[in-house]
């Protein structure tokens, strides 16, 4: 009977190391998913918020870039340098040939909508509409133009109410 590794902890890494993003099982092989990632002792340059946005922005599969879109979207990081990227990432066209990393940036943004946090809402709306102008929308593949739309209306309604 084998056991399931369900927690790794890797502790050397050398204090000089400049790392761009995390790639634990790239082609998506063997894991299901990545529950949790913490670095626990976070500088300016070596955070687990850049590690991320690098990651859902430069990675080479597309299974990466969704994994740290989702791990951003759990963190629930929402600041400027990371609502810019996952803008860039969601009008994006150099994203992959498909259209799932750019709808799930706009499904991450759609998710910080918060009744208690009214400007926590309102900044990932605001980026949303930056989307939404015609030019932008009109280069945008239907299923990211949905993913845009559906997070503003999910955002909108929730501040309205």
């Amino acid at each position: 009977m084998s056991q399931r590794v369900t927690e790794y902890t890797y502790e050397d890494i050398p204090k000089d190391a400049h790392i761009k993003w995390i790639s634990i099982d790239p082609e998506f092989k063997v894991l299901n998913e990545i529950k949790s990632l913490k670095i626990t002792e976070e500088k300016k340059e070596f955070s687990l918020r850049n590690i991320l946005t690098n990651q859902l922005k430069s990675s080479k599969t597309v299974f990466e870039k969704i994994q740290a879109a989702h791990i951003i979207r759990d963190k629930q990081y929402l600041d400027k340098y990371v609502i810019s990227n996952l803008q860039e990432v969601v009008v994006s066209k150099n994203n992959d040939s498909f259209y799932t990393v750019s709808a799930e940036a706009a499904n991450t943004l759609g998710s910080y909508n918060d009744k208690s946090d009214y400007n926590k809402s309102d900044k990932a709306y605001q980026a949303l509409k930056m989307c939404f102008n015609i030019q932008t929308l009109s280069g945008l593949t239907p299923q990211v133009r949905r993913a845009v739309v559906t997070s503003i209306g999910g955002i909108w309604k929730k501040k309205n109410n």
